[in-house]
């Protein structure tokens, strides 16, 4: 018996780090969303690991295990806001079809994005302007990509006889992404108008508006 003890020995401690691990991987998105529920809520600087910890149910030292502090979590949101919505929406920019369809697309997705996902779109805002120089390239490498993108549709869209010859394309494309980040300053869940409708508004206005007459 004391040699089967003995034996099982490694077995419980190898089970016990997976276990760990799995409960660190379950907790970890956890803890990213409710940071950026909490930086949307109260802002970067207003908000503490404690408070962080609190929306958990976690003391402020468990924290320490995911993270070596409160910078770390802007990263993360970032890394997350960007993983569920910029890369997801510039795809839809890919495609046969005429620009203007694409751009329509493109918009109706960013759009809904920002609709449906008010917490990240909001920490990911707030998080931005408190992100260190040296740890911000990798995102503003990807919103540039992104933002040509919607530059190269809007050039293609005059070029096809779309859109207006009057527009500068990088003004447009920087109007445009600037009125779909602000939704979620208004747009809520139980709201009157339906993510749909606001949708559709969406492209009407920022796409409709570039229409040749």
């Amino acid at each position: 018996m004391v040699a089967n003890a003995l034996k099982r020995g490694p077995e419980l401690a190898a089970g016990a780090i997976r276990t760990k691990r799995k409960d660190r991987a379950d907790r970890w998105p956890e803890l990213v969303t409710a940071a950026a529920e909490l930086f949307a809520e109260k802002g970067y600087e207003g908000t503490s690991l404690r408070d962080i910890a609190e929306r958990l149910g976690m003391l402020k030292g468990s924290l320490y295990h995911y993270i070596n502090g409160k910078s770390d979590l802007l990263v993360h949101v970032m890394r997350e806001a960007h993983a569920r919505g910029l890369r997801t929406i510039a795809a839809q920019a890919e495609g046969e079809g005429r620009a203007v369809s694409l751009l329509e697309t493109m918009v109706e997705a960013h759009a809904r994005y920002v609709c449906t996902e008010t917490v990240f779109t909001a920490g990911f805002i707030e998080a931005r302007k408190h992100l260190p120089p040296e740890r911000a390239q990798e995102f503003v490498l990807e919103e540039r990509a992104y933002r040509l993108r919607v530059e190269a549709l809007v050039a293609r869209g005059q070029a096809e006889g779309d859109l207006r010859e009057d527009l500068d394309p990088k003004v447009a494309a920087l109007c445009l992404l600037g009125f779909l980040n602000s939704l979620h300053n208004w747009v809520r869940p139980t709201g009157v108008h339906s993510i749909r409708r606001i949708c559709d508004h969406a492209v009407a206005l920022g796409i409709g508006g570039m229409r040749c007459r």
